[in-house]
């Protein structure tokens, strides 16, 4: 990869720099590792990572700015995922569970402080390349930390078991960057080994990392692999919240193979874990309720899942406020669950205050806030609302335009959509030139023998022989 080209001059340099400073196993020269010395060098920076990705930048500015890492991350990570065809709600979340992982990886290197001068410089490095999305570069020093920590073990036994803790924990960091790069056959073998060198030390984390191990099965489509290294990971769990977050992971495996009444035997066990470790009001509390709620909502069971929404919401506002996003999430699912059940007048109010919570915290052009106003336009399109209707399509449209950019295969689907109202309104001139856009951006995103291309030509000719035989290509 041309490091210069990707990421500009200084950052490029500094990224190089750390490559042959693992090569030689020397520590690294920080200069120019940290993006935000040279505001203008940033600038270029991340207009060069734009011009060479295809990226829409404004989706990478609203995203850094609310996951509260920068603009190089949300780049990178956007450049390994579908997003020239993902839909934004979909793109928006996927980032945000990117991002966790990541975060995950830092939190590790943190809690680690070694006091050996080169171990504590290669710890930082990594932090430090990870932060502006050098990620390969990280992964690099990683490895090079756990062998350091490996290679010491073996000579110096008074401190093994210092460095197997480093040595693990910096493979697990490892592990954690290669699943957020949608890698998890790599992630798989790095968690097995850093449980076995947290083993003889922490067989607690030994069974967290094989937990981790099970997902990256899962994620790989080894289903019921994934539920035999989960399960063998709970016979090593020490204590109620490490079990109970491992019986989390084993129901969700469980469900993969349609396995329902143990899967809700394993969320009712770690629900009762969390609620006797960290007491029934814990926020933790909530998110394993609203999983056994959806898992519920999922069965058709609604009644069985209404309560747990209900106390999941209650224990979010308590704990965060009435105001916060989770609690936004919470409020969404709930209606989703009451618009499956027919409850139609209770389903309204619950989506405009999920929208309005979402507003406040996060702004109007928030990616996640099109999950929300789809949801909304379905409901009133099913009420024959076509003015609220239309209002939402557009306003939808202005915030996938504002973060995809106004070619992206998504807007085609919303211009299309619109034009379909229009048409059925018997408003066929507006319904012409969405209907033409549409199309031209299908073209050329998906090709003119995709799927979608031909819908859109099939709404667009529907609009043209209502006009006429006197009506504009």
């Amino acid at each position: 990869m041309n490091w210069l080209k990707v990421f500009g001059a200084t950052t490029g340099n500094a990224i190089l720099a750390g490559i042959r400073s693992i090569i030689h196993r020397k520590p690294f020269d920080k200069k120019g590792l940290n993006i935000t010395d040279n505001n203008s060098e940033n600038v270029q920076n991340r207009n060069s990572i734009i011009e060479n990705t295809g990226i829409n930048s404004n989706f990478a500015t609203i995203m850094s700015k609310e996951l509260n890492v920068s603009e190089q991350i949300i780049i990178k990570l956007m450049s390994m995922t579908l997003f020239n065809t993902q839909e934004l709600s979909q793109l928006s979340l996927d980032i945000q569970r990117y991002v966790k992982q990541l975060q995950s990886a830092e939190e590790r290197l943190k809690g680690i402080q070694p006091e050996r001068k080169d171990l504590k410089a290669l710890r930082d490095n990594a932090l430090q390349v990870i932060n502006v999305g050098a990620f390969e570069v990280a992964e690099q020093i990683l490895q090079a930390l756990s062998e350091k920590c490996e290679i010491s073990i073996q000579a110096d036994q008074t401190n093994a078991a210092e460095n197997c803790k480093i040595a693990a924990i910096a493979t697990a960091a490892n592990a954690d960057l290669k699943k957020a790069r949608l890698a998890p056959a790599f992630a798989l073998s790095l968690y097995e080994k850093a449980a076995q060198l947290i083993a003889p030390i922490d067989p607690d984390q030994q069974a967290r990392f094989l937990g981790e191990a099970g997902t990256c099965l899962l994620l790989s489509g080894r289903f019921t692999k994934s539920m035999d290294m989960i399960k063998s990971s709970l016979d090593l769990a020490q204590t109620p919240s490490t079990k109970a977050y491992l019986l989390q992971k084993f129901a969700r495996s469980l469900r993969t193979q349609f396995e329902n009444d143990a899967a809700e035997r394993a969320y009712e066990e770690a629900l009762s874990l969390e609620e006797q470790s960290l007491g029934k009001d814990h926020p933790n509390v909530a998110t394993l309720l609203n999983d056994l709620a959806a898992f519920h909502q999922a069965q058709g069971r609604y009644e069985a899942a209404e309560p747990l929404y209900q106390r999941a919401l209650d224990i979010r506002e308590r704990a965060l406020g009435n105001d916060h996003p989770d609690v936004a999430a919470i409020l969404n699912a709930l209606a989703g669950l009451y618009k499956a059940q027919g409850c139609q007048d209770a389903v309204e109010p619950l989506y405009l205050r999920a929208l309005k919570i979402c507003e406040r915290a996060q702004g109007k052009d928030y990616p996640i806030l099109s999950a929300t106003t789809q949801a909304l336009i379905a409901l009133y399109k099913e009420q024959n609302r076509n003015d609220e209707v239309t209002s939402l399509y557009l306003r939808n449209l202005e915030i996938v335009e504002l973060s995809l950019g106004k070619d992206h295969p998504t807007v085609a689907d919303i211009l299309n959509d619109l034009a379909i109202l229009y048409y059925y309104q018997k408003r066929f001139s507006e319904a012409l030139p969405l209907a033409t856009r549409a199309v031209r951006i299908a073209e050329a995103r998906l090709g003119a023998d995709h799927r979608s291309t031909q819908t859109f030509k099939q709404t667009l000719d529907d609009i043209q022989a209502a006009l006429g035989p006197t009506s504009p290509s």
